[in-house]
């Protein structure tokens, strides 16, 4: 009877079951050898068994918790997912593949938020956001995008990241908003993103940029979505365009309202006359949509491949987004169908 009852076969195989695990080290020569493969898929599993030792570890409180290893092997693990997907054009399981890139960032992010600082938070969700976005899921890319954003706004002003740093967070909500077309959204942060601005004294040519992509594409909704709620200076920064009269000259405000210079003004007012004037013309507002990109054209080149027959010879164009350029393309082609 007491041979029955004894524990020790079920301590036999628990320690059976331990020594077929693999350590951590075990685990990360096996890492360099995948990585020479280029063999994501083996990458991420194992980058996931490596989080498990981390966490089993951290339970079994031997040494010091090991938080940020932790935090690291869920969002390697979800990094080498993402590539799969973008080297991979078609993929029978990419849907859930997604779900697994939106599980392991979200248990990277839960362990940030709960050990890290603040700026590690912001940082892995916009690194989350924007790789979650570039495979086409912008629902899941804004909820990691808010996160950082809630746990900016709980930081003090002397801790707060740079401005450019803060305004890449709320560029990519901005960018799901564009898309899922939830136009009154998308206004209220280019008023955040003015007004973020505008309490900075140093800005890096790329955030300007950003606050002039913003200011155009308001002004585009503004003038195209009939119902859309505008503030104040949404209303005087389009007044100030001087719709009503294409000979009058450009109104200008103390402090600006317009982020844009002069002659940046007048090149986007020509855009906007070709789409909403008595000579309004789709030819000509293709044409220019590469000029009026140029204003806000980045450091780095985004490749964008057009399909539009005034574009064909242009494979790569130095513009702001994707879902930008298509934007101008849409607003420009449903407002001459729509007055012609």
């Amino acid at each position: 009877m007491l041979q029955k009852l004894s524990l020790t076969p079920k301590r036999n195989m628990e320690q059976e079951a331990a020594k077929s695990l693999e350590t951590e080290e075990q685990l990360l020569q096996k890492l360099k050898v995948l990585q020479e493969e280029k063999d994501y898929l083996n990458m991420s599993l194992t980058y996931e068994k490596l989080a498990d030792v981390i966490e089993n570890r951290n339970m079994d409180k031997v040494g010091r918790p090991e938080h940020g290893k932790l935090m690291f092997y869920y969002q390697a693990g979800a990094q080498n997912l993402v590539k799969i997907i973008k080297r991979d054009t078609v993929l029978p399981f990419e849907q859930y593949f997604a779900g697994d890139i939106v599980h392991l960032y979200d248990k990277a992010l839960n362990v940030a938020v709960r050990y890290m600082d603040p700026s590690v938070v912001h940082t892995l969700s916009r690194e989350a956001g924007f790789a979650l976005l570039s495979i086409d899921k912008p629902l899941e890319a804004r909820d990691m995008f808010l996160r950082g954003e809630q746990r900016l706004e709980a930081l003090p002003v002397k801790v707060l990241p740079d401005l450019m740093e803060r305004l890449l967070i709320l560029f990519g909500i901005m960018e799901t908003f564009l898309i899922e077309e939830r136009w009154n959204d998308y206004l209220i942060y280019t008023d955040k993103i003015w007004m973020m601005g505008m309490k900075e004294a140093k800005k890096s040519g790329l955030s300007v940029n950003i606050t002039k992509e913003s200011e155009q594409l308001a002004v585009l909704l503004l003038l195209y979505q009939k119902d859309v709620e505008c503030s104040e200076r949404h209303k005087q920064l389009l007044a100030s365009y001087r719709l009503d009269d294409w000979k009058a000259p450009i109104v200008k405000h103390n402090p600006p309202l317009s982020t844009l210079s002069p002659s940046e003004q007048k090149v986007f007012r020509r855009f906007l006359f070709y789409v909403v004037s008595n000579k309004r013309s789709y030819e000509k507002c293709a044409a220019m949509i590469p000029e009026i990109s140029d204003i806000v054209a980045r450091p780095f080149r985004i490749e964008v491949h057009n399909n539009n027959d005034h574009l064909k010879n242009l494979e790569i164009l130095p513009i702001y987004s994707r879902t930008c350029i298509n934007f101008f393309h849409h607003a420009a082609r449903n407002y001459c169908m729509i007055f012609q």
